[in-house]
């Protein structure tokens, strides 16, 4: 006889609101609402994810509002601050306390440039995640109320080796920034080419099964006490990522791939050589240990 209990998968399946379901090696609390509060961005970065950058255009306060509303019915739990570079935006610090005062979890994904408005979120935000531009991407974590983590693009130019991979992390995590490595996901032309990073292909390939987890939906190898995030490797492609746009318009997904990418053949190949293994974890649904993982996102 069946020990499943009707009652409580009916309550479990009206408690998921927000429809999101995650892969078993899934390390994040993936119910969150990334608000692009604009597309106007001070950097010009040529690995940039976003398509819409540098379009005009501002998050209104009712849209923000609708933001919040909208959360609050799918049972959300995070409030994550986009853009664009979100720091711009003139009412951040305000948005930034409405979501908290609506009881969200707050985070802010930002360039750093911006350093002086940044810091009026300090003790506000739950988090605020630095792209590294450089060592002005550094800050003693001592100095800052705010949980900081540094993410690190990583690609074949920048770090040849792993071992030129395993200094700078160790030297960087000095500042007590939690760091979060990732290679470059394909989405435009310039991360298309520069995706493929030679010794986390082969560390991907050499693992074990159960070694390999999963961070917002793509695959995370555990290294040096830190997750590195192979963006190019989605362990569940269909997933739910909710947005608003500065308009208003929610999206189920982030719509990022630029229109015309060229691919070749060398990288294609290259490619092909872990996707046998990709599509039998895709399709693993066995929960694996995460122990030893939980907390490097």
């Amino acid at each position: 006889m069946s020990s499943s209990n009707p009652n409580q998968e009916v309550r479990v399946v009206a408690e998921n609101r927000s429809g999101i379901v995650t892969h078993p090696r899934e390390i994040m609390d993936l119910k969150e609402l990334f608000v692009i509060l604009t597309y106007h961005c001070n950097g010009n970065c040529e690995y940039c994810i976003e398509r819409n950058v540098h379009q005009k255009g501002m998050i209104s306060d009712e849209n923000f509002e609708k933001a919040i509303a909208f959360a609050k019915e799918k049972g959300l739990t995070t409030i994550f601050l986009h853009g664009g570079e979100p720091s711009v935006h003139p009412n951040i610090v305000s948005y930034a306390k409405k979501s908290k005062d609506a009881g969200f979890l707050v985070k802010m994904f930002t360039n750093g440039i911006a350093i002086d408005r940044i810091r009026q979120l300090d003790g506000i935000l739950d988090e605020i995640i630095f792209s590294y531009r450089g060592d002005y991407s550094l800050h003693n974590q001592s100095e800052w109320k705010t949980p900081l983590s540094l993410q690190v693009l990583v690609t074949q130019d920048e770090f040849p080796t792993l071992e030129d991979l395993r200094t700078f992390i160790v030297e960087k995590r000095a500042t007590g920034m939690k760091l979060r490595i990732h290679t470059l996901n394909p989405v435009n032309q310039y991360s298309y080419d520069h995706q493929y990073v030679s010794y986390l292909e082969d560390m991907f390939m050499e693992l074990p099964d159960d070694e390999v987890y999963c961070a917002s939906n793509k695959v995370m190898l555990a290294f040096e006490g830190v997750g590195i995030r192979l963006t190019n490797k989605s362990l569940n492609p269909t997933h739910l990522k909710y947005s608003m746009t500065p308009s208003g318009e929610i999206q189920t997904n982030f719509k990022r791939h630029f229109d015309e990418i060229v691919k070749n053949e060398t990288m294609e190949a290259l490619l092909q050589k872990s996707q046998e293994k990709l599509m039998r974890l895709r399709s693993d649904k066995t929960p694996v240990s995460l122990d030893k993982v939980l907390g490097f996102y």
